[in-house]
């Protein structure tokens, strides 16, 4: 069990934020995929896990492209997901379904490829 799950948290802090604050905490979440609570505690604190150490080195347009990343990968599971239940059915999905599904796997992979690409030259 790692040491965050085991310790009890049992103080709470109350925060008013305005809107785009609230917005902005809960993109910021979003982003480095953590809660809310997550991040601002760690900020809080200044004390950052090896995931948000890693993810704030990463630019912006690195993120944002994290993001799209994310996305598009719900989409694919999506069509993965609907592809395994039809053929569970015996009720094949249209060749082009398949194929267009494999095309987006192949453009995820080319996407990872461009974004660890800098990442792997800086570590030299």
């Amino acid at each position: 069990m790692s040491a965050s799950k085991s310790r009890k948290r049992n103080k709470t802090i109350r925060l008013r934020v305005d809107d785009d604050e609230h917005v902005a905490i809960h993109e910021h979440a979003q982003i480095y995929n953590v809660s809310a609570s997550h991040l601002l505690r760690t900020y809080g604190v200044k004390k950052r896990s090896p995931r948000l150490k890693a993810l704030c080195a990463l630019t912006k347009e690195d993120r944002l492209q994290l993001a799209r990343l994310l996305n598009a990968l719900g989409r694919v599971g999506g069509n993965v997901n609907q592809i395994a239940h039809a053929m569970n059915l015996k009720n094949f999905p249209p060749p082009s379904y398949v194929q267009e599904t494999f095309d987006d796997l192949t453009d995820l992979r080319r996407l990872i490829r461009s974004l660890l690409t800098p990442l792997a030259s800086n570590d030299r």
